[in-house]
């Protein structure tokens, strides 16, 4: 009776465990999107030795037509291993990198036969396409991963509603973007969806 008794005291013990980590996982989701919410991250600018990443980033957002001033600019740093290295930016506040990656989403429906890409920015070498997007969290990244896998697999169109711009070939917008809400709207309204 007494071993069955441990028994039933461990098996509820280990529910409040699994209960408990998985509030402790929901709770790291929220801080990690917290923590990237002022940051973009720019993908396809190739490496220069001795680059000055602020100034980079500067001349490509001014390129597409957003100003940004260097005092915008709370950080800028290369990261990963795949070569080009993105570059991640934090700004000063989320509305500089909602207007930045507006701004960007608006060049490329305007320029839809020539998007942005590094012969555009002066970069040297092979013509790469430069992206533009909020710094996804991990697990954002984990489900656009899955999502694109999905999408080759079965060979349906995804479609990405919020600041991520839409896939490259799948363009469900083609008018001016206003506002991150304007962007939804859209996009649901093109594909005849519901909210």
């Amino acid at each position: 009776m007494y071993r069955y008794i441990e028994v039933l005291r461990l098996v509820e013990e280990q529910r409040k465990l699994e209960r408990r980590l998985k509030w402790l996982m929901q709770k790291t989701k929220i801080v990690e999107r917290y923590a990237r919410r002022d940051s973009a991250e720019f993908n396809g600018i190739p490496e220069q030795p001795n680059e000055i990443l602020t100034s980079i980033v500067i001349r490509v957002s001014s390129f597409i037509g957003c100003t940004i001033r260097e005092e915008d600019i709370f950080f800028a740093k290369r990261i990963g291993s795949r070569s080009p290295r993105p570059i991640i930016v934090k700004f000063t506040n989320r509305y500089v990198r909602d207007r930045l990656v507006l701004t960007s989403i608006n060049y490329d429906l305007e320029h839809l036969n020539d998007n942005l890409n590094t012969r555009q920015l002066g970069f040297t070498g092979k013509e790469l396409p430069v992206l533009i997007s909020s710094h996804p969290s991990s697990l954002n990244k984990f489900h656009r991963k899955r999502a694109r896998a999905a999408e080759l697999r079965n060979q349906r169109r995804i479609i990405s509603i919020g600041i991520q711009p839409p896939l490259r070939a799948h363009r469900p917008i083609y008018q001016r973007v206003k506002s991150l809400r304007t962007l939804a709207i859209i996009a649901i309204n093109k594909h005849n969806l519901r909210l």
